[in-house]
Protein backbone atom coordinates (compact mmCIF):
# COMPACT_ATOMS: atom_id res chain seq x y z
CA UNK A 1 0.00 0.00 0.00
CA UNK A 2 1.89 3.33 -1.22
CA UNK A 3 1.68 6.60 1.36
CA UNK A 4 -0.65 7.67 -1.40
CA UNK A 5 -3.10 4.85 -0.64
CA UNK A 6 -3.06 5.30 3.01
CA UNK A 7 -3.64 8.84 3.15
CA UNK A 8 -6.66 8.65 1.15
CA UNK A 9 -8.09 5.96 3.25
CA UNK A 10 -7.50 8.18 6.09
CA UNK A 11 -9.34 11.06 4.51
CA UNK A 12 -11.95 9.09 3.47
CA UNK A 13 -12.66 7.80 6.94
CA UNK A 14 -12.81 11.47 7.92
CA UNK A 15 -14.97 12.69 5.29
CA UNK A 16 -17.26 9.82 6.27
CA UNK A 17 -17.43 10.92 10.13
CA UNK A 18 -17.88 14.65 8.76
CA UNK A 19 -20.96 13.18 6.78
CA UNK A 20 -22.46 11.26 9.28
CA UNK A 21 -25.86 12.16 10.49
CA UNK A 22 -26.28 13.25 14.58
CA UNK A 23 -28.72 11.81 17.09
CA UNK A 24 -29.48 12.33 20.43
CA UNK A 25 -27.72 9.25 22.09
CA UNK A 26 -25.19 8.70 19.11
CA UNK A 27 -23.79 12.42 18.19
CA UNK A 28 -21.75 12.81 14.74
CA UNK A 29 -21.80 15.36 12.32
CA UNK A 30 -22.41 16.09 8.91
CA UNK A 31 -22.44 18.75 6.05
CA UNK A 32 -22.68 21.98 4.10
CA UNK A 33 -23.39 25.16 2.15
CA UNK A 34 -25.86 26.91 0.35
CA UNK A 35 -28.32 26.81 -2.99
CA UNK A 36 -32.14 27.58 -3.98
CA UNK A 37 -34.81 25.84 -2.43
CA UNK A 38 -37.56 24.79 -3.41
CA UNK A 39 -40.90 24.87 -1.00
CA UNK A 40 -41.51 21.61 0.91
CA UNK A 41 -44.47 19.29 -0.78
CA UNK A 42 -45.31 17.27 2.12
CA UNK A 43 -44.46 16.31 5.91
CA UNK A 44 -44.22 12.61 4.57
CA UNK A 45 -40.27 11.81 6.16
CA UNK A 46 -39.00 11.67 9.67
CA UNK A 47 -38.59 15.21 11.14
CA UNK A 48 -41.78 16.89 10.25
CA UNK A 49 -42.05 20.20 8.87
CA UNK A 50 -40.02 21.65 6.65
CA UNK A 51 -38.95 17.96 5.00
CA UNK A 52 -40.10 17.02 1.31
CA UNK A 53 -40.94 13.62 1.17
CA UNK A 54 -39.26 11.53 -1.45
CA UNK A 55 -42.03 11.09 -4.72
CA UNK A 56 -39.94 8.85 -6.59
CA UNK A 57 -37.60 6.57 -4.51
CA UNK A 58 -34.16 5.75 -5.41
CA UNK A 59 -32.42 1.83 -4.13
CA UNK A 60 -28.97 2.11 -3.60
CA UNK A 61 -28.67 -1.36 -2.38
CA UNK A 62 -26.53 -2.56 -5.70
CA UNK A 63 -24.06 0.18 -4.70
CA UNK A 64 -23.51 -0.69 -0.90
CA UNK A 65 -20.62 -3.20 -1.51
CA UNK A 66 -18.41 -0.57 -3.53
CA UNK A 67 -20.07 3.43 -3.46
CA UNK A 68 -17.06 4.09 -5.62
CA UNK A 69 -19.01 2.79 -8.77
CA UNK A 70 -21.50 5.59 -8.13
CA UNK A 71 -19.70 8.25 -10.14
CA UNK A 72 -18.03 7.55 -13.42
CA UNK A 73 -14.31 8.53 -13.93
CA UNK A 74 -15.14 10.65 -16.37
CA UNK A 75 -17.33 12.79 -14.63
CA UNK A 76 -15.13 12.53 -11.84
CA UNK A 77 -12.42 13.49 -13.84
CA UNK A 78 -14.54 16.96 -14.88
CA UNK A 79 -14.08 17.78 -11.03
CA UNK A 80 -10.71 17.29 -11.28
CA UNK A 81 -10.41 13.78 -9.40
CA UNK A 82 -8.18 11.12 -11.93
CA UNK A 83 -7.37 8.77 -9.16
CA UNK A 84 -9.79 5.59 -8.30
CA UNK A 85 -11.67 6.02 -5.19
CA UNK A 86 -10.98 4.40 -2.01
CA UNK A 87 -13.99 2.78 -0.49
CA UNK A 88 -15.17 1.96 3.03
CA UNK A 89 -17.10 -0.90 4.01
CA UNK A 90 -17.66 -3.43 6.77
CA UNK A 91 -16.09 -5.28 4.56
CA UNK A 92 -12.93 -3.09 4.34
CA UNK A 93 -12.61 -1.81 7.96
CA UNK A 94 -12.76 -3.21 11.36
CA UNK A 95 -13.98 -0.02 12.53
CA UNK A 96 -17.85 1.01 13.41
CA UNK A 97 -18.81 2.92 9.47
CA UNK A 98 -19.50 6.68 10.22
CA UNK A 99 -22.84 7.47 8.97
CA UNK A 100 -22.70 4.21 6.49
CA UNK A 101 -20.64 2.40 3.23
CA UNK A 102 -18.63 5.58 1.82
CA UNK A 103 -16.15 6.46 -1.11
CA UNK A 104 -13.29 9.09 -1.11
CA UNK A 105 -11.60 10.52 -4.01
CA UNK A 106 -8.10 12.99 -3.67
CA UNK A 107 -6.82 15.38 -6.63
CA UNK A 108 -3.09 15.93 -6.75
CA UNK A 109 -3.37 19.10 -4.80
CA UNK A 110 -5.13 18.82 -1.54
CA UNK A 111 -8.79 18.78 -2.30
CA UNK A 112 -11.05 15.77 -1.56
CA UNK A 113 -14.49 14.62 -2.08
CA UNK A 114 -16.63 11.96 -0.41
CA UNK A 115 -19.49 10.26 -0.68
CA UNK A 116 -21.32 8.33 2.16
CA UNK A 117 -24.65 6.24 1.88
CA UNK A 118 -26.33 6.58 5.22
CA UNK A 119 -27.64 3.36 5.86
CA UNK A 120 -26.44 3.77 9.50
CA UNK A 121 -29.00 6.30 10.65
CA UNK A 122 -31.72 4.56 9.15
CA UNK A 123 -30.74 1.58 11.39
CA UNK A 124 -30.72 3.53 13.96
CA UNK A 125 -34.28 5.33 13.22
CA UNK A 126 -32.39 8.16 12.06
CA UNK A 127 -32.68 8.09 8.54
CA UNK A 128 -33.65 10.12 5.53
CA UNK A 129 -33.27 13.58 5.17
CA UNK A 130 -36.28 14.00 8.22
CA UNK A 131 -33.51 12.49 10.14
CA UNK A 132 -30.66 15.28 9.83
CA UNK A 133 -33.44 17.82 9.79
CA UNK A 134 -34.06 16.53 13.36
CA UNK A 135 -30.38 16.94 14.35
CA UNK A 136 -30.01 20.73 13.20
CA UNK A 137 -33.33 21.35 15.31
CA UNK A 138 -31.71 19.45 18.16
CA UNK A 139 -28.59 22.60 17.62
CA UNK A 140 -26.22 19.85 16.61
CA UNK A 141 -25.68 21.82 13.29
CA UNK A 142 -24.91 25.31 12.77
CA UNK A 143 -27.44 25.68 9.29
CA UNK A 144 -29.83 24.01 7.45
CA UNK A 145 -30.10 25.50 3.88
CA UNK A 146 -32.63 23.13 1.82
CA UNK A 147 -32.07 22.84 -1.92
CA UNK A 148 -32.71 20.20 -4.20
CA UNK A 149 -30.55 18.04 -6.55
CA UNK A 150 -31.98 16.83 -9.67
CA UNK A 151 -35.36 16.93 -8.61
CA UNK A 152 -34.59 15.27 -4.91
CA UNK A 153 -35.12 17.27 -1.76
CA UNK A 154 -31.90 18.17 -0.66
CA UNK A 155 -30.06 20.58 1.99
CA UNK A 156 -26.37 22.13 2.98
CA UNK A 157 -26.11 21.37 6.79
CA UNK A 158 -23.24 21.30 9.11
CA UNK A 159 -22.08 20.92 12.64
CA UNK A 160 -19.72 24.03 11.85
CA UNK A 161 -19.97 26.47 9.11
CA UNK A 162 -16.31 26.20 7.65
CA UNK A 163 -17.59 26.96 3.92
CA UNK A 164 -15.24 30.01 3.63
CA UNK A 165 -11.93 27.49 4.29
CA UNK A 166 -13.32 25.24 1.32
CA UNK A 167 -15.18 22.66 2.99
CA UNK A 168 -18.95 22.30 1.99
CA UNK A 169 -21.29 19.34 2.03
CA UNK A 170 -24.97 18.32 1.00
CA UNK A 171 -27.57 15.61 2.14
CA UNK A 172 -30.02 14.23 -0.85
CA UNK A 173 -32.79 12.32 0.22
CA UNK A 174 -33.45 9.19 -1.78
CA UNK A 175 -36.29 7.29 0.33
CA UNK A 176 -38.14 8.68 3.15
CA UNK A 177 -35.78 6.85 5.59
CA UNK A 178 -32.63 7.18 3.41
CA UNK A 179 -30.48 9.76 2.33
CA UNK A 180 -26.69 10.28 0.74
CA UNK A 181 -24.48 12.73 1.76
CA UNK A 182 -21.49 14.22 -0.82
CA UNK A 183 -18.49 16.40 1.79
CA UNK A 184 -15.42 18.13 -0.16
CA UNK A 185 -12.62 19.41 1.55
CA UNK A 186 -8.85 21.04 1.33
CA UNK A 187 -10.55 23.74 -1.31
CA UNK A 188 -8.45 26.39 0.53
CA UNK A 189 -7.40 27.79 -2.48
CA UNK A 190 -11.20 28.18 -4.30
CA UNK A 191 -13.44 27.72 -1.42
CA UNK A 192 -16.76 28.62 -3.73
CA UNK A 193 -15.80 25.64 -5.60
CA UNK A 194 -16.04 23.21 -2.25
CA UNK A 195 -20.00 23.78 -2.71
CA UNK A 196 -20.62 23.30 -6.47
CA UNK A 197 -18.22 20.44 -6.96
CA UNK A 198 -20.18 19.01 -3.84
CA UNK A 199 -23.70 19.10 -5.18
CA UNK A 200 -22.28 18.51 -8.96
CA UNK A 201 -21.36 14.94 -7.67
CA UNK A 202 -24.23 14.87 -5.93
CA UNK A 203 -26.00 14.75 -9.21
CA UNK A 204 -24.02 12.05 -10.48
CA UNK A 205 -25.17 10.20 -7.82
CA UNK A 206 -28.86 10.41 -8.85
CA UNK A 207 -28.11 9.70 -12.15
CA UNK A 208 -26.50 6.68 -11.73
CA UNK A 209 -29.05 5.26 -8.74
CA UNK A 210 -31.98 6.17 -11.53
CA UNK A 211 -30.04 4.28 -13.92
CA UNK A 212 -30.22 1.38 -11.89
CA UNK A 213 -34.06 1.83 -11.03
Amino acid sequence: MTMRTVGAALAAAALGALLASCSATEPGSALPRSGASAPPSSTGVPGGPGVPAVSEPLDPSPYLDDPCKLAEPAALAELGYGEPGTKRTEETTDETLQGGPSCGWFSDGAEGISVVIQTVNRERGTGGLGGVYESYKDGQRAYWEPTTVNGYPAAYTDKQDFRDQGECGIVVGIQDDLSFAVGTDGYVSDPERACADAQALAGVVIETLKGGA
